[in-house]
This record gives structure tokens, sequence and C-alpha cells, in this order.
């Protein structure tokens, strides 16, 4: 895992009808709509992940459904984690108005996704997380996470940068473009959460 310092910037460019998706449906012959999201995002390694957390977590998924966000203008998918190590954890996530620890099922939330309400069906495309390499059910996944309290759920730290999914016993961006830009190749889930315990403190 490379350790390296880069500088970030992040430009991001909305696609996105400002109408609610809900009224385009009922004005559009067969209720159904879409539109997308473009971002541009940076490369993030893992030092800036690290810093830039709330969270990381390394745990399942075990719920995945879509949302309207942004006054219906967008389709987000609500992911529900079953944490299985705490890898870091910012101490104000156990300061709020109900304190304690990390609740057993986390909520993260990524823009982007499908919500079917009777005969109405929505979707938003995010160009920088496609649906091909959204994660699945069942999928064990090393998350690096931002705490939203306005919402009360999670978002990932830089986009598809901050998001890794468990593949047999070695770690992998959920993102193809990602592997391709960041240069990533497997490495041993082992390896990866030793490195994550040393940035914390823990040898």
């Amino acid at each position: 895992m490379p350790w390296v310092t880069v500088s970030l910037l992040c430009v991001t460019l909305v696609a996105a009808e400002d109408q609610s998706l809900r009224e385009r449906a009922r004005a559009t012959e067969g209720g159904a709509v879409s539109n997308s999201m473009d971002y541009e995002d940076p490369v993030v390694r893992t030092p800036q992940l690290f810093a830039m957390s709330d969270l990381i977590v390394y745990g399942k998924v075990i719920g995945a459904k879509g949302v309207l966000i942004e006054n219906d203008s967008l389709v987000a998918t609500v992911y529900s984690i079953e944490p299985r190590r705490i890898l870091k954890q910012k101490p104000s996530l156990t300061t709020s108005d109900r304190p304690g620890a990390v609740p057993s099922n986390l909520v993260v939330r990524r823009v982007g996704g499908t919500l079917i309400e009777g005969k109405y069906s929505y979707f938003t495309k995010n160009s920088s997380f496609p649906e091909a390499d959204a994660p699945k059910v069942g999928d064990e996944v090393v998350w690096f996470l931002i705490y939203q309290p306005g919402s009360g759920v999670f978002n990932f730290a830089a986009g598809p940068f901050a998001a890794f999914r468990v593949s047999g016993d070695h770690v992998v961006p959920l993102a193809e473009e990602v592997k391709a830009r960041r240069g990533d190749v497997p490495m041993l889930l082992t390896a990866f959460l030793r490195d994550l315990d040393r940035a914390a403190g823990r040898d």
C-alpha cells in the first residue's frame, strides 16, 4: 500500500435536473425518468483516506435500498453494514446525542441507483461510481467514511476511491476506474488491515 502525500482538489459537475423526479415521472408517459451526476474525483491514496475519514469499517453489506434525496431530485442507494472491525472512529461519534458504541448496523449512502414506487421508476446514474461496480448485498467491504450529522448517515470519504471490496483473501477497489487511475493491485486483507492498524497507532 503506497503511503505518499498528494494534494486534493475535487470538482463536481452536476448534470441532474432540479425538478423532482416524482413530478417528472407523473408527467411522463410510462412513468420512468432518469438523470445523472458527473463527478471529477481526484486520485486519493490510503494516507489521505485515513486522515479524511470519521470512521473506517471492515464489515458486510446486509441491505441496500433506493431513496430520493435533495428534494427528490436524485436517487441514492442506502446500504446497511454489519461491522466486523472498526479500524478508526472519530471520538465525536461516541459523544453525540446518543452516546455509546457505533451502532451494530451502519447506514452508508451513495448517490446513484434505482427506486421503484408502484408504476413509477426513478434512476440516477453516477458517472464515477457505475452501477456495475456498486456494492452488492453480501459483499465484504472496507470503507472509509465521513459522517453527515444532518442526515444521520455516512458518505464515502472520497467517492469510489474510499470503497474497497474483499475478494477471497485480498482487498480490491470497488470501481474498475479506480484500479486504473490509482494503479491498485490486489492486496492481502491481513496486510491491508495491519497497515490501517499501524496508521491508528495499533501495532
